[in-house]
């Protein structure tokens, strides 16, 4: 064989090779959808799933986060970059709602209610659940519904229930209260506060194995909606299924409760939803689905509903639905970063620790967090030497495709031995290897499904692809070897070096995707 038998193989596996990178590149900087920012790192995480709050102040975005230890406050900015991070000696339930207000914070631990204004003062004990307003906080005593003033330090009766609270929510206005009451193990009773007056919305049916899992919900010029989880443990699987209630408070009675059957590109139920009706009616939610390449993740999506369409009438076909991460992390707790809604927040948990990401539609913001960076290029080089070690699997199948062309080698070989020892039969190479290509082609078209390749680019996944990519590698493998050979080459280096190199091009740009 002549020198150029080992140059011309390495030049096509190097563009081979480039491709691949190109590939796990464009994965790498997968967006979550047209106009939207890839995950910025907010730079704040904690050990604990926790429970955030936030508001908007002089134009930034202010977070509490507890770490378990402490809380950290942070002012995020429109770049959504962080200006300001403070350490707070506070450390309630990590679980538990906050509430904060020119350096004053009320927050639970345990049942025990306390507010902090550079010193921890209890405000009330037996405390079920508490919201914060503009002014303080509402907070649950079995049925009994107080208010605490931050200005004036004193709590006071609103109203009271028929039966115990368990839950209370505030409409993203602040003028709508939304109260959860258990009537017993198996029915919650979903009563709205509103203009000081109770409205029963609806009943919560469960049944013996249920539990109420996600609430939430919003009100808008007397239109409103709840969305809730109810789930389930059985043999240790768990399962969550969404039900949807949309209501008109001028006909209440009307209000009908359906299952949330929504569609989008998600597997299993959504969970995690954040309601808001201020621009139009918008759901964020979480569930699994892909992020990157082959990676399945719980993601962040959000549901809107098109302005045309009303809220009591539509149907869940109306709804448009949309990735918002595509992080590594597993999602949790979206909430909204500003009244628009155009930008986002939510807690990954990437294995050790949750960690807050943000996401926007902001033009600069987009530019900059989607063009590539070093850590793309470095996590898309590792991505592609994790993938040529799992094609080197795909030569293990090789051996069944070398069964026909042996065979009839050694047929070959029994009858006419002595053309063996020359490149005399010209014909002994091709179709021999024709044949191994062959059992190549029959092997991938039987034994893989046609999503096998649904991570590869998009011109490998042609229709019929593992036919003919397979040939054109088959081509160009017998090209190179029909080119390189010398005039004395005997045909078994001659099939050896064809059928050597075909291995070595098919796993380095189908055997990568395949397995």
């Amino acid at each position: 064989m002549k020198k150029s038998a080992k140059i011309i193989p390495v030049f096509i596996s190097i563009i081979i090779l480039g491709l691949l990178f190109l590939n796990n590149l464009k994965i790498e900087m997968t967006i979550p959808a047209k106009g939207w920012s890839r995950p910025i790192d907010l730079k704040t995480d904690s050990n604990y799933p926790v429970k955030m709050y936030n508001f908007e102040q002089n134009g930034e975005t202010n977070i509490l986060f507890p770490t378990g230890k402490d809380t950290v406050h942070i002012s995020v900015n429109k770049k959504l970059q962080i200006d300001r991070k403070k350490i707070i000696p506070v450390s309630g339930e990590i679980s538990s709602p906050f509430w904060f207000k020119d350096g004053q914070i009320i927050y639970l631990k345990g049942t025990e209610c306390y507010f902090y204004d550079g010193k921890e003062v209890k405000i009330a004990d037996g405390v079920i659940a508490f919201v914060g307003n503009n002014e303080g906080v509402l907070f649950a005593i079995e049925k009994n519904l107080y208010h605490f003033d931050s200005m004036s330090k004193n709590y006071h009766l609103i109203t009271n229930f028929d039966f115990p609270i368990s839950k209370i929510l505030l409409s993203k206005s602040n003028k709508d209260v939304l109260v959860v009451q258990n009537v017993d193990d198996y029915q919650k009773k979903l009563t709205l506060i509103h203009k000081e007056k109770q409205v029963e919305i609806g009943r919560i049916n469960l049944n013996s194995s249920e539990g109420l899992d996600d609430i939430d919900f919003d009100v808008t010029n007397n239109n409103g909606l709840i969305i809730y989880g109810t789930t389930s443990i059985v043999q240790g699987v768990r399962t969550t299924i969404p039900y949807y209630l949309p209501f008109n408070l001028d006909n209440v009675q009307k209000a009908k409760v359906t299952r949330w059957n929504i569609e989008g590109d998600f597997t299993g139920s959504p969970r995690n939803f954040n309601i808001s009706l201020r621009n139009g009616t918008s759901v964020l939610f979480t569930a699994e689905g892909t992020t990157k390449g082959k990676i399945s993740k719980v993601n962040v999506y959000e549901a809107k509903l098109p302005s045309s369409e009303k809220l009591d009438t539509a149907s869940f076909g109306d709804y448009i639905v949309e990735k918002r991460s595509v992080s590594n992390t597993t999602a949790s707790k979206p909430f909204r970063l500003n009244e628009k809604g155009s930008s986002i927040a939510w807690l990954g948990f990437d294995g050790e620790k949750y960690r807050l990401f943000a996401a926007t539609t902001d033009s600069n913001i987009v530019k900059k967090a989607n063009s590539s960076n070093e850590n793309d290029y470095k996590t898309a080089a590792f991505e592609s030497i994790t993938y040529i070690f799992s094609a080197v699997l795909l030569l293990f199948f090789a051996l069944i495709w070398l069964f026909p062309p042996a065979i009839i080698y050694a047929v070959l070989f029994f009858i006419q031995g002595h053309r063996f020892e020359t490149n005399y039969s010209w014909w002994i190479v091709p179709f021999s290897f024709i044949s191994y290509l062959g059992t190549q082609i029959y092997f991938f078209n039987t034994q893989f499904s046609k999503g096998t390749m649904i991570m590869a680019p998009a011109y490998l996944r042609i229709p019929n692809g593992l036919i003919v990519w397979p040939i054109i590698l088959g081509v160009i493998s017998y090209l190179v070897y029909f080119f390189t050979k010398e005039k004395d080459t005997n045909s078994v280096i001659g099939l050896s070096y064809t059928i050597g190199i075909n291995l070595l091009f098919v796993s380095l740009l189908l055997g990568v995707y395949i397995l």
